[in-house]
């Protein structure tokens, strides 16, 4: 009996994701629709952010963008916002580790 319950438990897994952010109440706010799984309303703060000329702040802005695509499973849309953070200003601490998961998304 024990093993045939064993099978009804939960089989997740708890995975941490980082996400990027300043100083600013824009940045707060979006990190705390993320908290809150209020991914549309998220990504609309990292889209305001987008028009930056810090290529650091538009490369996390994308970055979180990429991380929202992906906890929503849409892992192309992640991908490619994944390369265009790349492209802006390559957080390879952060950056990584994403590719790394889509990576395994793929197999």
């Amino acid at each position: 009996g024990t093993r045939v319950a064993d099978s009804f438990l939960s089989q997740w897994k708890p995975e941490q994701y980082s996400f990027a952010y300043f100083d600013s109440v824009k940045w707060y706010e979006a990190l705390s629709k993320a908290e809150q799984y209020d991914w549309k309303a998220a990504m609309d703060i990292w889209f305001s952010l987008l028009d930056s000329n810090d290529p650091l702040k538009r490369s996390s802005a994308e970055y979180n963008i990429a991380v929202a695509c992906y906890l929503m499973g849409d892992f192309s849309l992640a991908e490619q916002w994944l390369d265009r953070s790349d492209a802006d200003s390559r957080i390879s601490l952060f950056s990584d580790g994403l590719r790394k998961r889509l990576e395994l998304r793929k197999k």
